[in-house]
């Protein structure tokens, strides 16, 4: 009797575990959809006339065993004014990085929540074999727990532990370009 209960309190727990996942998942896809079509439509909470918020970094290097890449990052952030000293400060929401190394492409999405917490990568790599081209993609959703969902096709590309290191690397190199205090 009590083995049954423990068994159901444990099934029941699992359960509420993975619908507090799925509203998470489902906030975090909501938030994805409502981005992208401000990014397609522009920011709804301004004028029209008013651009969106979007600077442009590309970069031409050499890398040590890849050879030459081309790269391009997009950040998309909203403006505001710092309330103590009237100076500007820029909030970072989304991140578009599209490279190619060798004989792949890769395009790269990283989405951040109000608290600028990364809540979704994704990565699609598509290499040219010279009869078809092969795209393979990640995915990562992360909630207030950490890590929620993995979605892998195809090869793994990037661990969830690297892609948060490098979300958080771009995030920096963002608040260099625009938030230094100097």
């Amino acid at each position: 009797m009590i083995a049954a209960l423990l068994l159901l309190f444990a099934v029941g727990a699992q359960a509420q575990n993975q619908a507090q996942k799925n509203e998470q998942m489902a906030k975090i896809r909501k938030l994805y959809a409502e981005t992208k079509t401000m990014i397609e439509k522009g920011d709804p909470e301004n004028p029209p006339e008013l651009p969106l918020n979007i600077t442009t970094v590309k970069s031409h290097y050499m890398a040590p065993g890849a050879g030459e890449i081309t790269e391009e990052i997009n950040y998309y952030y909203h403006s505001d004014h710092n309330s103590e000293t009237g100076e500007p400060y820029y909030f970072l929401y989304f991140i578009s990085r599209k490279y190619v190394r060798t004989i792949s492409t890769y395009y790269e999405e990283f989405l951040y929540d109000k608290n600028l917490n990364l809540v979704f990568y994704f990565c699609q790599k598509a290499t040219d074999t010279g009869k078809e081209i092969v795209k393979e993609e990640t995915r990562y959703y992360w909630g207030k727990d950490g890590l929620i969902k993995e979605i892998i096709k195809g090869d793994r590309e990037m661990d969830d532990v690297f892609a948060l290191r490098l979300a958080d690397e771009l995030k920096g190199a963002f608040d260099k370009l625009f938030n230094s205090e100097e």
